[in-house]
């Protein structure tokens, strides 16, 4: 081998199913070698000791395993007449190792490859007021809102296509039937296979996903500490899942509303009976502004446009209008205080 560079590919792509049979056959000639087999046996021994367990070995699946990786050693091994037979118990050893990787589940594969060749991970973070596009690896996008963050791997690996979402975020995602896209949020996981939706889940705040085409499966973890099973709902077109902090239950509904997403990706939010404690959270972080609110406002709701060219103030005074508010602003903070909203 000319280099561990070489080495390590032909390795990933053996792992990969995409080694021709010469490339397997080198691949195993090298475990002759001490300076070319002794990174590979690190490799291969080392991960393969923490991923197949002693209860896997003795079991009938496992034994049955074991015999299948020895006649595949003899078949792709035994027709090389260069390979000495005092060498053949340290290369069947390896090779033993390596073959059995092909027996393992995808998962194992997966982790393997990790472990020899890490992908990346890139954050993306956006403070009060600022939005980001995202466009993954896979040819999904990514809208992320204010005050909210995106971990996602520059490259996918594995049966599934995993990110983690703190925040808010609007998503398209490219169709890809044997790869399913999973959305972390919270204690919320959102499946989906290639749609169009919005998940919301800031902290200390109820989770949110809307689907606007397309479909999706959201599930809770579950919870020792709450003693709570997994939970979970299909959704279509105009409904959404809302899983709530305070009753730890996730709530199927409809979401007549759910085009205006499309809009809201942009910054302009559309509220058709949205509670005010809601709004004055949005201008907030949209706008890097510090809102107190003060009296009852737990039951009121406004209906009304913000777009990112109208002044927050002035717009927050069409709220408290409407509601029988009052609002004020001092010092670079403004004060919204309500009264009685159903006068």
């Amino acid at each position: 081998m000319e280099n561990h560079d070489t080495l390590q590919e032909i390795f990933l792509r053996y792992l990969d199913n995409r080694c021709s049979p010469e490339e397997v056959r080198f691949l195993l000639e090298h475990f002759k070698l001490e300076k070319e087999s002794s990174r590979l046996r690190e490799l291969i021994e080392d991960q393969l000791a923490s991923l197949v367990s002693t209860a896997f070995e003795e079991s009938p699946e496992g034994q049955e395993l074991f015999e299948r990786v020895h006649r595949n050693i003899h078949k792709t091994i035994g027709k090389e007449k260069k390979v000495a037979q005092s060498l053949w118990p340290r290369v069947a050893a390896v090779a033993a190792a390596i073959v059995l990787l092909a027996g393992l589940s995808w998962t194992y594969r997966t982790q393997l490859m990790d472990f020899v060749s890490p992908v990346e991970t890139e954050y993306v973070i956006t403070a009060s007021g600022e939005r980001k596009q995202v466009l993954l690896a896979d040819g999904s996008r990514v809208w992320l809102g204010p005050e909210s963050s995106l971990e996602h791997p520059y490259t996918f690996r594995g049966q599934t296509r995993a990110v983690v979402l703190k925040g808010e975020a609007f998503f398209e995602v490219e169709p890809d039937k044997t790869h399913p896209f999973i959305i972390r949020s919270g204690e919320i996981n959102t499946r989906v296979l290639g749609t169009s939706f919005n998940v919301k889940a800031y902290r200390q705040q109820d989770v949110a996903v809307t689907v606007v085409t397309g479909a999706v499966r959201v599930a809770t973890e579950g919870s020792e500490n709450h003693k709570e099973k997994e939970a979970s709902v299909e959704l279509r077109p105009n409904q959404r899942a809302v899983f709530s902090n305070e009753t730890r239950s996730l709530v199927k509904e409809e979401a007549p509303d759910a085009i205006a997403l499309l809009d809201r990706r942009e910054g302009i939010f559309h509220y058709r009976g949205t509670a005010v404690t809601e709004i004055l959270s949005d201008m907030a972080r949209e706008y890097k502004v510090k809102i107190t609110a003060e009296g009852d406002l737990a039951h009121c709701t406004f209906y009304g446009t913000k777009r990112p060219g109208d002044d927050v103030f002035r717009f927050l005074e069409k709220v408290a209008l409407a509601i029988n508010a009052e609002v004020s602003k001092e010092a670079g903070m403004i004060y919204f205080k309500g009264t009685d909203c159903t006068k």
